[in-house]
């Protein structure tokens, strides 16, 4: 697997929070193309079950429970993979715990803060230092780091997702980081950035039912499926890209967003 583009045709592939939503659906597209999957969660069974349909659907797929704010769990989830697989190609961080309201800072407990960060930073930090470390050492492999678009893009909705939007911007960071440090090693790195998707059979969204989106244009606010945020992902990964965001003008937002530097009160979306 080349650190700049990507291809599945028999690769690899974990993704961590994969029983449900986007990353089932990025699970779901990428066995269809022929990569042999391996489907995290803490949800066990529904990782299970997920697996069970991909694999009635002519795929490869395995299922497996993993906590990843858990070092126990993701150290036994590494030695069934290696066992099993003898490592991977493609890994794709995309477990995310999501504490919504109330959002304000001075509402929010710090048992909240530490969920957050210890999931959707900390559980990617883990993940990491438990498979990139083979891929080093093979000379080849790809991560993709799961932010979101508010993380590049913000509205007012992030005044009540304060712990969320915290660590999706600490997980810019890591991706920025990471893109000096594992290219010159063989792994390359993409962040992905997804626009508001619904997981609802609705096509609704919880951020939207609470209000959080209120007042914020609508450009940002009709929500994608999760089948057309894996899409532009996997598009992402072939074409060697960076930066994948599912928001659509993302580009042209952000040129304006740094035109009135960086300042989130204004108009750019």
């Amino acid at each position: 697997m080349s650190s700049d583009t990507v291809e599945f045709a028999s690769q690899r592939v974990l993704i961590t929070g994969a029983a449900r939503g986007i990353g089932l659906a990025v699970a779901q597209d990428l066995a269809a193309l022929g990569a042999r999957l391996v489907i995290a969660d803490l949800d066990g069974n529904g990782a299970d079950a997920a697996a069970a349909a991909i694999r009635a659907a002519g795929g490869d797929a395995v299922g497996h429970r993993c906590d990843v704010s858990s070092d126990a769990e993701v150290a036994s989830l590494a030695a069934a993979v290696q066992a099993q697989y003898g490592g991977i190609d493609l890994l794709v961080n995309n477990a995310v715990a999501h504490p919504l309201a109330p959002g304000r800072v001075d509402a929010i407990d710090l048992d909240r803060w530490t969920r957050a960060l210890d999931i959707n930073v900390l559980g990617y930090v883990r993940m990491l230092r438990a498979f990139v470390p083979g891929m080093i050492e093979r000379g080849r492999g790809h991560v993709v780091i799961t932010s979101s678009s508010l993380a590049i893009l913000p509205n007012k909705a992030t005044a009540q997702m304060l712990p969320y939007i915290t660590s999706k911007g600490a997980l810019l960071g890591l991706a920025y980081g990471l893109s000096y440090d594992l290219p010159p090693r063989g792994v390359g790195v993409t962040l992905f950035c997804p626009g508001l998707t619904s997981t609802r059979e609705d096509g609704g969204t919880k951020i939207a039912d609470l209000g959080f989106l209120d007042g914020v244009p609508k450009s940002v606010t009709q929500p994608a499926t999760t089948k057309y945020a894996a899409g532009v992902l996997i598009a992402g990964l072939r074409s060697g890209s960076f930066l994948v965001c599912s928001q659509p003008g993302y580009a042209e937002s952000i040129r304006a967003f740094a035109a009135q530097h960086l300042d989130p009160r204004g108009d750019f979306q």
